[in-house]
């Protein structure tokens, strides 16, 4: 996994990001293959409703 990109965000401009990752198989059958994520946004200390970790939140989240 590589990462490039990296900006400060958050209110204080402290918190150093990544933007871009790459991940690349070890494989050879999957040789020329990646994975990107591109962040767009992120929020930082946000609330979150309790209720996102049930069991029943997790398993239906993890299909």
């Amino acid at each position: 996994m590589s990462y490039t990109d990296v900006q400060s965000l958050g209110d204080d401009g402290n918190r150093f990001y990544p933007m871009a990752w790459t991940v690349t198989p070890q494989e050879s059958e999957k040789a020329g293959h990646q994975t990107a994520i591109k962040i767009t946004e992120a929020v930082f200390d946000s609330e979150v409703d309790p209720s996102y970790f049930s069991k029943r939140a997790l398993k239906r989240f993890s299909r």
